[in-house]
């Protein structure tokens, strides 16, 4: 049986080194963002757990608070179904710094 996976916007943030300019910040961590859906929609578990920090939140499909080991225990144990999960459009804004 399959479950359905809600979209969830998820505001990532993650510091660039060597990004100078604003529009270095933005690329480094859109393709932070990029790798993260795309280890998502591969079921690479360990690529997203390193992407995470460790007091990660997240507001799960359910609509409550999910801790970071909360998410990745749900995250492993509905493996099968990130592989419908494909970044189509990525918009990243980089604020203050």
């Amino acid at each position: 049986m399959r479950v359905p996976v809600a979209a969830i916007s998820l505001l990532l943030l993650a510091w660039s080194a060597g990004a100078t300019e604003s529009g270095d910040a933005i690329q480094a961590l859109s393709r932070q963002v990029h790798a993260y859906f795309v280890d998502m929609g591969s079921g690479r578990i360990e690529g997203i757990e390193r992407a995470l920090a460790d007091d990660y939140r997240v507001i799960g499909g359910d609509g409550k608070l999910e801790t970071r080991a909360e998410r990745l225990a749900w995250l492993r144990s509905n493996v099968k179904d990130l592989a419908d999960i494909k970044p189509s459009e990525l918009l990243v804004q980089c604020q203050g710094g």
